[in-house]
Order: structure tokens, then C-alpha cells, then sequence
């Protein structure tokens, strides 16, 4: 993802672009009194990319909720990423995600390249709580990080 905004008395502006997915989201406003470009301009863009992830959104769903239970598909993960996955850190994973209830969906909201990685941004939304979800996946589809976030009240 790539983006600019700005603003000059009155009109404001903002855009952003997804180079590997061939889109763009353009947002422009003559009213400054409200935050509108900002949000608009968010949920465009996880329309734009929503339509685009359903399998990767449902691998990401399995993920999580195998952490719930303090497991994980290694599959899907490199040799780093399951180095870390230690079963102390998968029973810390279940100890901190079973009490926030059934994952009801998960959201991508963003995505860009990153030293050689594809960096994926995420809310994944629980009965209780909404975590940021932080993943870097490799060219060949293995994650190589995937961070679960608190949010800030």
C-alpha cells in the first residue's frame, strides 16, 4: 500500500494505492469539519480487498482459532515461524484468546510489500474483544510472523 493525503483551507484529500492488487482509492472532500476521508477511504479499501481474500481469510479464521486452542497447522508456517511456536507459547496463545469468546470474522485491512514478505493488516473481531493481527507471508504462501495485538481502549 501506498498513500498521500493532504489538505488546503477547506478541501481535503486522500489517496491510496495497492500496486500488487492493480487498485487505487481516491477520496476527495470540501468539508474539513468532520473526519471523513480518513474512514472513507479505510472502508473502501476493505471493500476493494475483501473481495479478494476469502481463502486467505478463512486460513487466517483456522489459524486463530486453532491458537484458542493451543495448536497450530505447522503447514502453513516456515521453519522460523515454527521454531517460535514452542508449546509454552501456544499454551500462552490459549490462555490469552479461549476466554475472549468464538471468533466471529476477520477483516484485512491492509497490505504492502515488505522486505521481500507481503505484510497483512487485520481486525479479527471475538465475542468480547477486537485484536489487531499483524502477518508476514513469504512469495510462497508460508507465514513467517504472524503477531495477534491488544487493542488500546
Amino acid at each position: 500500500m501506498i498513500s498521500h493525503s493532504g489538505e488546503v483551507s477547506g478541501f481535503l484529500a486522500s489517496n491510496t494505492v495497492f500496486p500488487a492488487k492493480g487498485m487505487a482509492v481516491t477520496v476527495l472532500s470540501n468539508e474539513d469539519g468532520i473526519s471523513l476521508i480518513g474512514p472513507l477511504s479505510r472502508q473502501i479499501s476493505e471493500l476493494l480487498l475483501s473481495a479478494d481474500t476469502a481463502k486467505e481469510t478463512t486460513q487466517v479464521d483456522a489459524i486463530l482459532e486453532g491458537l484458542q486452542h493451543g495448536r497450530i497447522d505447522r503447514a502453513f508456517f516456515t521453519s522460523d515461524a515454527n521454531s517460535y511456536f514452542t508449546d509454552t507459547v501456544l499454551h500462552d496463545y490459549a490462555s490469552s484468546l479461549s476466554p475472549l469468546g468464538k471468533l466471529q470474522g476477520v477483516t484485512r485491512t491492509a497490505e504492502q510489500l515488505r522486505g521481500g514478505m507481503t505484510h497483512r493488516s487485520y481486525r479479527a473481531q471475538f465475542e468480547t474483544k477486537t485484536l489487531l493481527l499483524n502477518i508476514y507471508v513469504m512469495p510462497d504462501g508460508k507465514y513467517e510472523q504472524f503477531l495477534v495485538e491488544d487493542t488500546l481502549p
